[in-house]
């Protein structure tokens, strides 16, 4: 199988794109910059995998987005085209539950970091991957939160990303209930109940869940 390619072969920047010099911590940046900033690490991300699907020879689309903060990238193909052939082609990128993805996303990750000299949590899925593991994710939590509903207890939920607890910490949120992350790397999981935490509770801050940039955290 074609190895993807290292992540100091950067993708070339698009034209209109800025030296690194040039760019500043996007903390310090107004909303309008934030989003063109957030825009042009799509672009170089884009770039990037753009690159990898020609050395492995696959003809597929790029859709760019900014979701919840999140620069965006999806390889698709037309619906009317996508065979399970094709779909079968597409899987050397996303590999044995997700596996390959992640690899790839944290290599992309990398290369737009490079361009900016800090962290980018771009997102990268293939063929809505993500989305449907996503969708099953949402679906398992709504069911937790109802079992913390009826019974007062709290429930503790593991082997999740930092992307996945966000997305769990807001769903909560949403059902008038509360959620706390604890630990880290691997180690790190999520806790629901139907009870506010107190401020001594012993834990790392659940907002950095949003940025966690380990190589075990980069779904």
């Amino acid at each position: 199988m074609t190895d993807i390619p290292n992540p100091t072969i950067v993708a070339t920047t698009r034209a209109n794109s800025k030296p690194i010099e040039d760019y500043v911590r996007r903390d310090e940046l107004t909303d309008a910059e934030l989003e063109e900033r957030l825009n042009d690490e799509c672009d170089i991300a884009a770039d990037y995998i753009e690159g990898i699907l020609d050395i492995l020879g696959l003809n597929g689309d790029l859709e760019l987005l900014v979701s919840n903060g999140h620069p965006t990238v999806k390889v698709v193909v037309e619906e009317s085209e996508l065979t399970p052939e094709v779909e079968d082609t597409f899987q050397v990128l996303i590999g044995k539950d997700g596996d390959v993805l992640n690899s790839l996303q944290y290599l992309t990750r990398q290369a737009v970091s490079k361009n900016f000299g800090e962290f980018s949590n771009v997102i990268v899925d293939v063929l809505g991957y993500k989305d449907k593991a996503l969708n099953i994710l949402v679906q398992k939590t709504k069911d937790i939160i109802t079992k913390v509903k009826e019974s007062g207890e709290n429930e503790k939920v593991t082997n999740l990303n930092a992307f996945e607890r966000h997305n769990i910490h807001d769903l909560v949120a949403q059902e008038g209930l509360f959620s706390k992350s604890f630990g880290r790397g691997r180690d790190r999981y999520l806790v629901i109940s139907a009870e506010e935490f107190s401020d001594d509770t012993n834990d790392v801050n659940e907002n950095n869940d949003s940025e966690e940039n380990s190589s075990e955290d980069n779904n």
